[in-house]
């Protein structure tokens, strides 16, 4: 009976034990290099999407094509290449491979629909019998895409897609098309009420059968969690100062974190403040210090987590190598949206929340291009909020027109007031032709200092 008793406290004091490693949990983003061999490879030309007998009737291959263009154009990796011009390019006897680097084809494969019905019956509050019926239609589309060289079409990728989705209504009339369900499985949204929508895929539970094209043909951001560790090992106030140090990072300030993880481990070699710590740095983009930190932890535990995790870490390291090489050949304005928002980053205090002003005069549409990329690469990081720029747009055309030209710094802090950031970034272009540059300045809303100013260096050329 005593070794019974003693099981079962050993096994709660376990499972006590196991609840106070999980502390918290983080998202970080991870950049992952493109699924196929795209190096050096920036001109595309998106051909149309061969249909079959079935989908024929629904003009299902050129909406697909149009999807993949806005994909493909959307992604700014590539100059994208008419098919037309690829057509006049063959029929004059021009090398394909002086104008074009790649071709995207695609097929359908597959449509398939079935219409079905289900009875049942059930009381009412009244008690009475009802009888209620149930239409469905199930749509099922396949497809496949592929990416070849230009030069002697030899294949790069491919890839077969497949997705089911079914709608249901309680009237048969009001299903929604077959037509408007196969766009819904290429990106088109759904609407309407009473509908209720089901899906099923071998695209990894994706509801849209493209999703998968951008990481094929580019970089690509996924979000993965850590899970932070607590350390009841010696005793209460260890235990207080992990726990204290989880609730800030829950409040996303890892920098302040990092500071309380790395205190703690000088005071109680704890393998789990090591390990935090290390995550606080992946968290705040600093890999190689995540390397470094997580080193230290294996070399002095030999902890076959630290290994692993190591092993992760340098997995990414040569994940960036390899993006590296495929943005190799980017144009000016891509390196400097890259450089600028790298530099911003580092400016940025911790719980950041962020909105840009387009303070461009006569290049608006490409200050709101380098906008654009900025706020893509800002949302790859954690503890940074980008806040809708819909209310500062509106303002800033309301200044732009009170002021004729560009915005004070002292104006567009009051932009930031009113919109509830606490970091302004104004984005101008200067100079023309070969002579552009990238004005940028990070600026602290409630100090009304600049946390960052562009300066003469190339890095800002466009």
């Amino acid at each position: 009976m005593k070794k019974v008793i003693i099981s079962i406290i050993a096994l709660f004091l376990l499972q006590t034990t196991h609840a106070q490693l999980i502390k918290a949990k983080i998202d970080i983003a991870v950049q992952h290099p493109p699924k196929w061999n795209v190096a050096g490879m920036k001109r595309i030309a998106v051909m149309p999407f061969e249909d079959n007998s079935q989908s024929r009737q629904y003009d299902l291959g050129s909406y697909l094509t149009d999807q993949v263009k806005n994909i493909v154009g959307r992604m700014g990796e590539f100059t994208v290449i008419s098919a037309s011009q690829v057509e006049d390019l063959r029929l004059s006897g021009e090398s394909l491979a002086n104008h074009v680097d790649v071709l995207l084809t695609g097929k359908v494969l597959n449509v398939q629909s079935k219409d079905d019905s289900k009875t049942s019956t059930y009381k009412n509050k009244q008690g009475q019998q009802v009888t209620s019926i149930t239409y469905t239609r199930e749509v099922k589309l396949e497809i496949k895409y592929t990416l070849e060289r230009a030069r002697d079409r030899s294949e790069i990728g491919s890839e077969n897609k497949s997705v089911t989705i079914s709608d249901s209504n309680e009237k048969s009339g009001d299903l929604k098309s077959v037509r408007d369900l196969l766009r819904q499985m290429a990106g088109e949204s759904s609407s309407g009420s009473g509908r209720t929508f089901s899906f099923s895929s071998g695209s990894r539970g994706t509801t849209n059968i493209l999703s998968d094209i951008s990481q094929c043909l580019g970089p690509y951001t996924l979000i993965e969690q850590r899970t932070l560790m607590g350390d009841r090992s010696q005793g209460k106030e260890l235990n207080n100062q992990m726990k204290a140090a989880s609730d800030v990072v829950k409040g996303k300030n890892y920098r302040a974190a990092l500071k309380m993880y790395s205190d703690i481990y000088d005071q109680y070699s704890s393998f789990s403040a090591l390990y935090n710590s290390s995550v606080m740095h992946e968290a705040l983009g600093d890999v190689p210090a995540a390397i470094e930190t997580m080193e230290k932890a294996a070399k002095e535990t030999g902890n076959p987590d630290a290994l692993s995790e190591v092993a992760r870490l340098k997995r990414i390291i040569q994940n960036r190598e390899t993006i590296a090489t495929v943005r190799a050949t980017e144009g000016p304005i891509e390196k400097a949206i890259r450089y600028a928002s790298r530099e911003a980053l580092k400016s940025m205090p911790d719980g950041a929340r962020v909105s840009f002003f387009n303070n461009s005069v006569r290049e608006r549409d490409l200050t709101s291009q380098v906008i654009e990329g900025m706020t893509s690469a800002f949302k790859q990081f954690g503890g940074i909020t980008i806040v809708d720029n819909e209310n500062t747009q509106r303002i800033e055309r309301e200044l732009q027109l009170q002021y004729s030209g560009a915005v004070s710094d002292d104006n567009v802090v009051t932009v930031g007031n009113q919109v509830g950031v606490n970091t302004m970034i104004t984005v101008d272009i200067t100079g023309v032709g070969g002579n552009r540059r990238l004005k940028l300045t990070v600026l602290d809303v409630e100090t009304r200092k600049p946390l960052l100013q562009s300066d003469g260096s190339s890095n800002w050329e466009l």
